[in-house]
């Protein structure tokens, strides 16, 4: 079975948690970046780009929080390729 390619958006996101130890984690609003990120300055990611990264096995979610509506993840994990 013939892989897709990733879009551009995607790259970034899969080069941008490898300069961050391979993990993105999750801030209020749905966006994606870095532990240590507060407010819009600096690099982040929409949720849906990480589904894709997830739906497409380059990345996997790897912490999750309990909120009112049940659980939805907050870290997601670089998944090495071969």
């Amino acid at each position: 079975m013939k892989t897709r390619p990733i879009s551009e958006e995607m790259q970034r996101a899969l080069a941008y948690a490898e300069l961050q130890g391979g993990r993105l984690h999750r801030h209020p609003g749905g966006f994606w970046g870095h532990a240590d990120w507060f407010g819009m300055v600096g690099r982040w990611f929409g949720a849906s780009t990480i589904s894709s990264l997830v739906n497409r096995g380059l990345a996997q979610y790897t912490k999750w929080q309990r909120g009112k509506r049940g659980s939805f993840p907050i870290e997601v994990t670089r998944i090495e390729q071969p």
